[in-house]
């Protein structure tokens, strides 16, 4: 019986190398897959910083600072005399006296905890307030003397450094509100006095008061100088309904308000707060407290915050377009809300923002009907009787009837009882017709519009 040769046995093939050259495109492959996300997150890093880049530098263009030294620089140092310095000498000539200060109508508190308000435009201050209002101006006499010598110098700058940023000292605004007030007072006994001349001086006085914070690029001091222009406002609608005065003493006060008004000074400011804003973007930790957020120090996430600032950039832009179209504003509020949650900087200092720009709508429409109530003033002095439309003004009181900064129609105006009101339709959009006070005894609330009376 034969036998089969003996089967070699089938050699067993090493596939090592081939499973080494695998092994690269698999590194590869999850490189990639790692990596894309990278590049486009670097991507999107580097789109946001040319979009950031070529704001900035339109910015620039523009004439308005975007970093600290250039905003300092931005605020400029007068050549010839300071009327800051003067200022300044004369709020360290102030009297404080708390017991006759609780008196004081605008000032003092009463023993609820409730303000002490104004009389009515047109009634008369009681004797007893009377008698506290002229002691108080009797010992504040040197203090208001110094104001109304520096109201007579024309530009100002305040002694800051604004390269400090939002931690920057502003002494001189608490003091300067409390001048007006001073002012206010000094205004109003002169009206209760007969002396017209004199309190529409001293409401002049209050309006150049203001004027010294025209070029001051900051936000608080923008509401300062806002805040100090309403109470000259107030002053002085008192002032014409308790005195008598001539036409040549109003239409004097008329050159101060126009002076007022052709400042286009809140843009400085929001020019001054989105420099100030742009160093937060730049650190490497952010501090979200001095912008009202919590002690808390964030890092700088990039891609994160420059999509954060270039937020910032474009919702601040917009934001002033409230003072050019407030009749359909852009709705900032609905547009934060909707931001993402990393944008914390812009949520937390926009809205502040746009609340400061809708109170300068505000200022904006009590100065215009003040304006016009002067003219209306006028007609009355020179002609015995109010006039029966605004359009009666023209040209010789007016050239143009100043616009309602809310909806940009000419201002509104009604006469009754004897008393006309130069007014705007005011934050709410809606026409009511001259009412001042709501059910509360608020002014400036829904269901009023901003009034200047004149009877």
């Amino acid at each position: 019986m034969s036998q089969s040769p003996p089967t070699e046995p089938t050699p067993v093939q090493d596939d090592r190398p081939r499973r080494r050259k695998r092994w690269p495109w698999v590194v590869g492959v999850i490189l990639v897959i790692l990596a894309t996300p990278l590049v486009i997150w670097w991507g999107w890093t580097m789109s946001l910083r040319s979009e950031i880049s070529d704001r900035l530098d339109a910015i620039r263009a523009a004439g308005e600072p975007v970093t600290l030294a250039e905003l300092d620089a931005w605020y400029p140092t007068p050549e010839g005399e300071n009327a800051a310095d003067h200022y300044s000498a004369a709020f360290n000539l102030m009297v404080e006296d708390e017991a006759l200060e609780a008196r004081l109508p605008g000032i003092g508190m009463t023993a609820e905890g409730m303000p002490v308000d104004w009389p009515a435009f047109d009634v008369p201050v009681s004797p007893q307030m009377l008698d506290a209002m002229r002691q108080y101006v009797d010992k504040n006499a040197e203090a208001l003397a110094g104001l109304h010598e520096a109201a007579a110098i024309g530009q100002s700058r305040y002694p800051i450094d604004l390269t400090q940023g939002m931690m920057t000292p502003l002494p001189a605004l608490d003091r300067l509100r409390s001048a007006g007030r001073r002012l206010r007072q000094e205004a109003a006994v002169a009206a209760e006095d007969g002396r017209a001349g004199e309190a529409l001086q001293s409401t002049a006085a209050m309006l150049r008061l203001a004027r010294s914070l025209d070029e001051e690029p900051v936000l608080i001091s923008s509401l300062v100088r806002m805040s100090v222009d309403v109470m000259a406002i107030e002053a002085l609608a008192r002032v014409l309904a308790r005195t008598e005065t001539t036409p040549e003493q109003v239409s004097q006060l008329e050159a101060h308000l126009r002076d007022a008004l052709g400042h286009r000074t809140f843009r400085r400011a929001m020019a001054g707060e989105r420099a100030t804003a742009m160093t937060f973007f730049g650190k490497e930790s952010i501090n979200l407290a001095p912008m009202g957020g919590p002690n808390t120090a964030i890092p700088r996430v990039p891609g994160f915050t420059d999509r954060d600032q270039l937020e910032y950039l474009r919702l601040s832009e917009m934001g002033l377009k409230v003072l050019d179209d407030p009749g359909n504003p852009p709705d900032l509020s609905a547009q934060i809300k909707d931001l993402p949650r990393y944008c914390l900087i812009t949520q937390l200092v926009l809205p502040a923002t746009d609340a400061a720009a809708r109170t300068e709508l505000q200022h904006e429409a009590q100065m215009r009907a003040a304006l016009a109530g002067l003219a209306v003033k006028r007609y009355q002095l020179e002609n015995g009787q109010l006039p029966q439309s605004l359009d009666a003004l023209k040209p010789k009181y007016l050239n143009e009837i100043p616009t309602d900064p809310f909806d940009g129609k000419p201002l509104r105006y009604v006469v009754e009882d004897g008393a006309a009101k130069v007014y705007s339709i005011g934050k709410d959009l809606n026409d009511d017709g001259g009412v001042v006070f709501d059910a509360n005894g608020d002014r400036y609330a829904e269901g009023t519009d901003v009034v200047f009376r004149v009877k």
